[in-house]
């Protein structure tokens, strides 16, 4: 496969979503552990609590990097 400058500024593009990705879900999962430790109540809303959070930073992750390719 021969890399392109475009291919190869795609690719670095790519790369740097993929670390801001796993930074902001990895502040999350803090957020929610902080979350979970506080509640300690009844183990059941939690976890459907952190299910919701997650899909819905899913989403706005998703805008972003869109948003971020389609300006290319």
């Amino acid at each position: 496969m021969v890399f392109t400058k475009k291919r190869c500024k795609l690719y670095k593009l790519v790369n740097k979503l993929k670390d801001k990705v796993y930074k902001l879900m990895n502040k999350l999962r803090m957020k929610m552990y902080k979350l979970v430790n506080k509640v300690r109540g009844n183990k059941v809303i939690p976890s459907l609590m952190y299910l919701s959070i997650l899909k819905e930073t899913k989403k706005e992750v998703i805008k972003k990097i869109l948003k971020k390719t389609v300006t290319l």
